[in-house]
């Protein structure tokens, strides 16, 4: 094995192994959801987000 002769990449620790982050899978409070619709006779798009996915927003 050659000694490396450059700095390691960004996330990569001195010797050589991938720092690993805490993993975090919850998504808090602050979700938003998004509904869309696209008309495909002239393109025409339309977005709109909510706060909370139900019939009244859908």
């Amino acid at each position: 094995m050659i000694p490396r002769t450059f700095p390691p990449a960004p996330a990569w620790s001195p010797d050589g192994h991938r720092i690993k982050a805490e993993l975090d899978y919850s998504r808090g409070p602050e979700k938003t959801w998004v509904y869309g619709g696209l008309r495909p006779a002239d393109g025409q798009a339309l977005t709109m987000t909510a706060s909370s996915r139900n019939s009244v927003f859908y």
